[in-house]
């Protein structure tokens, strides 16, 4: 395997669901994330691990940039929006919590060419009044065709990292 140096980002994300959970009861998270010049608005399908790897849908989709208010993902033209405003019906969407993330990244390649990604999170979450809770975090994502080329370069990672799916 090789392992190049990628870019470091600054992440900004704020999670949205009802007050009584209607996204979480869809199966999904809500996120919204701010990248400087717009705004990304992702759901993402919760799926069990099969040992070290997990698959799970993503649907990603651009939102009008500034929409800071708490209802702006109801306003996604795409899929993700529609799949939003199903499962919210007439219910309010909320801010839930939000995360600020320094991120490392890097690619991960072997003899076969591009594997994927490798993030290396570390994890502001504001807590009102208290000290931010911190926690760090490494994700592999693979791109759809390379899953078997990334599995043992993933399982010697959680070894020898001693680390826990998230």
């Amino acid at each position: 395997y090789m392992v190049t140096p990628g870019p470091t980002k600054e992440l900004h994300d704020t999670y949205f669901d009802t007050p009584d959970w209607r996204i979480n009861a869809a199966r999904y998270t809500c996120r919204v994330r701010n990248k400087g010049g717009s705004s990304e608005l992702t759901l993402k399908g919760m799926a069990e691990a099969e040992g070290s790897m997990r698959s799970r849908r993503e649907l990603t989709e651009t939102v009008p940039y500034g929409a800071q208010a708490p209802d702006s993902p109801l306003f996604a033209p795409g899929a993700a929006g529609q799949l939003i405003r199903n499962a919210v019906g007439r219910r309010p969407l909320m801010p839930i919590f939000s995360l600020h993330t320094h991120r490392r990244t890097f690619v991960l390649a072997d003899d076969g060419g591009p594997i994927g990604e490798i993030a290396v999170d570390e994890t502001t979450v504001p807590v009102a009044e208290t000290e931010p809770h911190r926690f760090s975090r490494v994700e592999v994502e693979v791109d759809a065709d390379a899953v078997e080329r990334a599995r043992r370069f993933v399982d010697l990672l959680v070894v020898a990292g001693g680390l826990t799916p998230a």
